[in-house]
């Protein structure tokens, strides 16, 4: 206060004087003249030109070209001994401490500097944020990878004391306590007191990495200047890991926005796309879609440049795409495909001198709706379009022959998913206005036809256009072309013109053979044996036009038995047991067997059934089970009938019984046997078997020798006639097998024949009827034709879809 107080004595003196020599002189020659005006006060040392002159405004002005004004000078630690309740506005000092001169500001209540320049703030890293930081480092770490301030970085919050300037600096330490290579900085001002966060951007080249993620750097945290205890740990990896993910294509791709002919998109045509990031990397997602003439110009979108994470396991992700700028546009209504793309470049998304690894990941396809003003267009002729067509020879049941070239479809054949391409429907279309075309049939038979195009300007153009549909579905039964009625309709806009059509389709089985194998002597016990004697009812009811012909009661468009050159011939058959019984013709009867869609197998030697060689039935079995061939086995003695179903796999017991029989066949809901077995009013459930075949009664060959299954063991059959546990016939459940526990259940006289014996009867013409047995009437004939029936079916539906050579 005496310093204070000195000052102010020496200059109420000083104004005294020099206001006493200012009454007396105009003009004064001294040291030190101080003039007292209207304008203010002047001190000068006449070292100026303009002394005894002061500035208008100025309350004082110190004039000197040679001495200079000294204010008090305080350390920053005097500064702030002074009482704050003390501190106006304007306090003026020199601050040693920072070697600059220092105001008071009342509002901020702050000392300000005049070099431009903020005291150092006071702060800190609470201990709870310290532990936050880990959580908070963004970007990859790499040996020899150098970082991106916009990628690499650390997010920390910070408790501000005291605000002022700060420079927060990161810096990594490897395990030997060396500097790693790299670090992160963030510098400013504090405005004031309280909590702020603070992003720290990395800088430098990690020197070392580890293939162990718990070899970590530390690093350490330095706050203007001064080491704090806050440490973190980082992993660096030893060596660039390229990008893994995939694209989820179980999520479909998003279209947003409108799309429509000939219309530019817009950024409003985003596509979102659905991945799996599996390990971490940068890169780009793409889509295209290619040009195509008078359809569409090439459309090409892309993603920002996307630094992918993991984040839980096999999590979706999503990513947004925008058109590209000038990118081509939709010529024409309808859907369009395109493909995506992920490309990384490698370690140069990271480092701009790194050399370019390019890595494309191939992705899902996707589409686009453009809505059109069209399609506008009239239907026209509608045609089958088919794999099958009749042949030269083809016959029809009174045995003349089908027009050549009559396509057709096969029954129990599925389409699947995408359609087939051997059954299609040509429509021809008189195309009026471009746009996509949609035309469907009804469904018809367990198919129908469909297709999606479109329809061009060109097309327009030209006036007439041919379109494919294919089938889809699954067909069901054999039928005529009078029920296989299919009317279309399509999306024409236009009412004027012609939306329907209609196509009229034959449902036909493919032409098929038939391996028949009988017994010695020229019997006529099996489809191909003698067909020109009294006791030819079997080979009679079964070779007949009238049954199995185009649009006989089985549609087939050819039915064969291999080394019979005529269907219907009425000659000698075949003599063929040697195919089974001979070990060394093993090599033939695979060769036939695997040329035919089905086997029969009956006849009756003297005084056994004929002999099957164990190696001929161990290729019957094989071909049962990987070729799908169709086998009715008729088979008396119990040896041969238990050897095949061992080489089959199943569990059943054959047994040879005398005097049984006839036997009741089973009526069964089950769908494997509902051909066997026969429905009302169907194929060849007519005349003396109207309603089929369901409790009535089929026989054995004779009574002495029948062979009966126990299958008792096994769910692998339905039981066709007799019980579970003596069957007299079954048919597996899996593959195309029927069982039947007598060689000639197949034989059968047009009259005279024998009592109880040769249960199958027909007239001349091969017409089914029954048979009078001790015990009931049997109807084997209607049996055997079922058999054939199911034969084709199951080789239809379980076959690959072809004719065999």
């Amino acid at each position: 206060m005496k310093k204070y107080s000195k000052l102010n004595y020496i200059m109420k003196g000083l104004f005294a004087v020099i206001f006493f020599f200012g009454m007396i002189f105009n003009d004064v020659y001294a040291q030190e003249v101080t003039q007292e005006t209207a304008k203010g006060t002047q001190i000068s040392d006449d070292s100026t030109p303009n002394s005894l002159d002061p500035l208008t405004f100025s309350l004082l002005d110190l004039s000197s070209t040679e001495r200079g004004f000294l204010m008090p000078r305080l350390t920053t630690g005097q500064r702030d001994n002074i009482p704050k309740q003390s501190l106006t506005a304007g306090l003026v000092i020199y601050n040693t401490t920072i070697g600059c001169i220092e105001f008071y500001n009342i509002n901020r209540q702050l000392w300000m500097n005049m070099c431009g320049d903020v005291e150092p703030a006071v702060f800190t890293i609470p201990l709870d944020k310290c532990g936050q930081i880990g959580d908070n480092i963004s970007g990859d770490y790499v040996q020899g990878m150098l970082l991106d301030e916009r990628k690499n970085l650390i997010s920390v919050e910070v408790n501000v004391s005291s605000p002022g300037t700060f420079e927060v600096e990161a810096i990594a330490y490897n395990t030997t306590g060396a500097e790693n290579g790299y670090s992160f900085t963030a510098r400013g001002v504090f405005p004031s007191s309280g909590s702020f966060l603070l992003v720290l951007k990395g800088s430098g080249t990690p020197k070392v990495g580890s293939a162990d993620t718990n070899v970590k750097d530390t690093i350490k945290f330095f706050l203007n200047k001064k080491q704090v205890t806050c440490e973190v740990k980082n992993h660096v990896k030893p060596d660039f890991e390229p990008l893994e993910a995939r694209f989820d294509c179980t999520t479909p791709v998003v279209a947003e926005g409108t799309y429509k002919e000939k219309v530019a998109l817009t950024s409003a045509n985003r596509l979102i796309v659905s991945l799996v990031v599996t390990k971490p990397g940068r890169g780009k997602i793409y889509g295209e879609i290619l040009s195509a003439t008078g359809k569409n110009e090439l459309i090409q979108y892309e993603s920002e440049t996307i630094d992918f994470r993991v984040t839980d396991v096999n999590q979706v992700q999503t990513v947004a795409l925008l058109p590209l700028p000038g990118t081509g546009k939709p010529l024409t209504g309808g859907t369009f495909s395109g493909k995506l793309k992920l490309v990384s470049k490698g370690k140069k998304e990271y480092d701009p001198f790194a050399e370019e690894t390019l890595q494309t990941i191939p992705g899902c396809d996707f589409n686009i709706n453009v809505a059109s003003d069209g399609p506008k267009y009239s239907i026209g002729t509608i045609e089958l379009e088919s794999k099958f067509v009749s042949q030269i020879g083809t016959k029809n049941k009174t045995g003349g022959n089908v027009p050549y070239g009559t396509p057709y479809i096969t029954p129990k054949t599925d389409m699947g998913p995408n359609g087939s391409l051997d059954f299609q429907a040509v429509v021809t279309i008189g195309p009026k206005a471009a746009g996509q075309y949609v035309i469907k049939s009804e469904k018809v038979n367990g198919i129908w036809f469909e297709g999606v195009g479109t329809i061009s300007d060109d097309d327009v153009k030209e006036g007439i256009k041919t379109i494919e549909l294919r089938a889809y579905g699954k067909s069901e039964s054999d039928l005529p072309i009078a029920l296989g009625r299919f009317d279309f309709t399509g999306n024409n806009l236009d009412p004027a013109l012609s939306n329907t059509g209609t196509m009229f389709v034959d449902f036909v089985y493919r032409p098929m053979k038939m391996y028949s194998i009988g017994g010695p002597n020229l019997q006529a016990w099996h489809p191909g044996g003698r067909n020109n004697n009294v006791w030819s009812a079997g080979p009679r009811v079964v070779r007949q036009y009238k049954h199995f012909s185009w649009d006989g009661t089985v549609r087939i468009a050819g039915l064969e038995i291999i080394e019979i050159n005529n269907f219907i011939e009425q000659g000698l058959g075949l003599d063929n047991t040697k195919d089974l019984s001979d070990a060394g013709k093993a090599g033939d009867f695979q060769s036939k067997l695997f040329r035919s869609d089905m086997i029969f197998i009956g006849g009756y030697g003297v005084p056994n059934n004929f002999k099957k060689d164990n190696q001929q039935l161990r290729i019957l079995a094989d071909a049962v089970k990987s070729k799908k061939i169709a086998l009715v086995y008729g088979e008396g003695q119990e040896a041969y009938m238990n050897a095949f179903l061992n080489y089959l796999g199943d569990s059943g017991s054959a047994s040879d019984l005398n005097n049984v029989g006839p036997f009741t066949v089973t009526s069964s809901n089950q769908l494997v046997s509902a051909l066997i077995v026969g429905r009302p009013n169907t194929y060849f459930s007519k005349g003396e078997a109207p309603a089929g075949l369901g409790n009535l009664k089929i026989a054995s060959h004779d009574k002495a020798s029948t062979t009966v299954t126990n299958l008792s063991g096994t769910n692998k059959y339905v039981v066709l006639a007799g019980s579970q546990s003596s069957a007299f016939a079954f048919v597996h459940k899996t593959y195309g097998f029927v069982g039947v526990g007598s060689g000639g259940f197949m034989g059968g006289w047009f009259s005279g024949q024998p009592k109880d014996s040769y249960p199958v009867a027909s007239k001349e013409d091969g017409t089914p009827i029954k048979r009078n047995y001790t015990g009931g009437d049997v109807y084997n004939s209607f049996f055997l034709l079922n058999l054939v029936h199911w034969a084709i079916d199951y080789a239809q539906e379980h076959q690959k879809n072809e004719v065999k050579n």
